[in-house]
């Protein structure tokens, strides 16, 4: 997967757009102040121009400031209201509890098979093993969400 597919897991524009709005919502104008009680209460310092960046989509913040950001805003490490609207559709079913998508299933199935490291090389026959099924069977089984 390359950076840009990376990127469409998670739209950090729209991120950065949804934590200004909530910021201005909590009375905060500038980054300024907002990032002076990210301070007050998480104890974790983000600068201001370093928020204005991620509000504006530039940066995409890296862990601690997501979950410093996330707890100020949300009381939460991860916020449905804010995070859960910017993750992909792939993402947002399997924090629904929807599995992994079927595409995917097929694609790690096939890297598993052609993987050139033998020491990761799912061949056909640890294929067939794994799901107890024969090989041509395999692919179905892994359709229904059978860990591989």
């Amino acid at each position: 997967m390359n950076k840009e597919e990376q990127n469409s897991l998670f739209d950090w524009s729209l991120y950065g757009a949804l934590v200004k709005n909530a910021r201005r919502k909590m009375g905060y104008k500038t980054a300024e102040a907002f990032s002076a009680t990210i301070w007050r209460r998480t104890r974790y310092h983000i600068s201001k121009d370093t928020l204005y960046k991620i509000e504006q989509g530039k940066q995409m913040p890296d862990a601690a400031q997501f979950m410093a950001i996330s707890l100020v805003l949300e009381k939460s490490f991860y916020p449905a209201s804010i995070g859960g609207i910017c993750a992909s559709i792939e993402w947002q079913g399997i924090a629904n509890g929807e599995g992994i998508p079927s595409v995917w299933k097929r694609e790690n199935l096939a890297e598993a098979c052609n993987e050139e490291d033998e020491e990761f090389k799912l061949t056909e026959h640890a294929a067939a093993l794994r799901t107890g099924e024969p090989y041509e069977e395999a692919e179905a089984i892994f359709e229904r969400n059978i860990p591989f």
